[in-house]
This record gives structure tokens, C-alpha cells and sequence, in this order.
């Protein structure tokens, strides 16, 4: 096979591609997948870099925990409604309003449980997510700790992983 005609050939098939809806449609889609996995990746990279194991690890595990819920709670209905829904044809309000209450009342029937059941378990919730941090001089300490990075007084909000420590005259350091 020639060069030209090898040439001619992929034109084509890219003319099939660009004029195809579904393959044209498609590319928005992976471009959006790609941007949201790479975010979710620099969001977390940046979480471990500010942040101490543990509060990344309770907070991981609280979205992870949240999606899953979410998941369930929609009973797989995003899946089946785009199928559902065209065949129906003049039902098709009434079958959409009858998954949206579906939904609805499984998702609060689900965090009915989760609040009851769950919920007091979960202890060590409040403290991942409240705001509080503890003060050097709360603790006691005459010497307080600084992260170099942000500059801001060691906490458990900051994992950063240079510290330097700052002396006081009282000290005797």
C-alpha cells in the first residue's frame, strides 16, 4: 500500500469519526472523565501534602462512605430511566415521577438508618469535621511549631513535612 492511498484512507476514516454524533459526543465525555480523574488525584495530593494521615484517611473514608450510600440509595435507576423513559412515551412524566419518588423515599429511609444505626458509632466523626485546631500555647508549650511551608502553627489541619521549631527566651533552648 502506497503512502497516498494510506493517506486517503485515514482521511476518511477521520471524516467518519468527526461526522459520526456518537463518536463526537464521545470526546466531551472522555475529556471530562480525564479532567475529573486528574483533579481527584491533584486534590488529594494536595490534601496529603496540608493535611496529617489521619484527618486525610477519616475524610477519604467519610466520601467514600457518602458515594457508596449515594450509589445505593439511587437503586440503579440512572441506568435503567434513559431506557425507560423513550419506550414509555406518553407515560414517560409519570414514570419519571414515580422513580423520583422511589428515590427519594429510599434515600431518606437509608438516612433514616444511617442516622439511627450508624451515626452513634461514629465518635470520632465530629472531630474530622470541625474546624477546631489546638493552639501551641493552649497545650502548655513555651516553644511553638511552625510549618514551613504554609506558615501556619502545627495542627492537625497541617501536615506539612518540614517543621521548624521557633525557640522562646522562656524556653531555656
Amino acid at each position: 500500500m502506497s503512502a497516498h492511498t494510506l493517506r486517503q484512507r485515514l482521511r476518511r476514516q477521520r471524516r467518519q469519526v468527526v461526522n459520526d454524533p456518537l463518536t463526537r459526543t464521545a470526546m466531551p465525555l472522555l475529556i471530562n472523565i480525564g479532567s475529573n480523574g486528574a483533579l481527584g488525584v491533584a486534590y488529594w495530593m494536595v490534601a496529603a501534602r496540608l493535611y496529617d494521615t489521619t484527618t486525610v484517611a477519616t475524610n477519604s473514608a467519610i466520601i467514600a462512605a457518602m458515594t457508596t450510600i449515594s450509589g445505593i440509595t439511587q437503586l440503579n435507576l440512572n441506568q435503567t430511566l434513559p431506557v425507560l423513559v423513550p419506550r414509555a412515551r406518553e407515560h414517560a412524566r409519570m414514570i419519571i415521577a414515580r422513580v423520583y419518588g422511589a428515590v427519594t423515599a429510599f434515600a431518606l429511609l437509608v438516612l433514616a438508618a444511617f442516622a439511627f444505626l450508624v451515626l452513634p458509632h461514629l465518635g470520632g466523626l465530629s472531630e474530622a469535621l470541625s474546624d477546631k485546631t489546638t493552639s501551641p500555647s493552649s497545650s502548655g508549650a513555651s516553644s511553638s511549631s511552625t510549618c514551613s511551608p504554609c506558615r501556619t502553627p502545627r495542627s492537625s489541619r497541617c501536615g506539612g513535612s518540614s517543621w521548624s521549631r521557633s525557640r522562646t527566651p522562656s524556653s531555656g533552648r
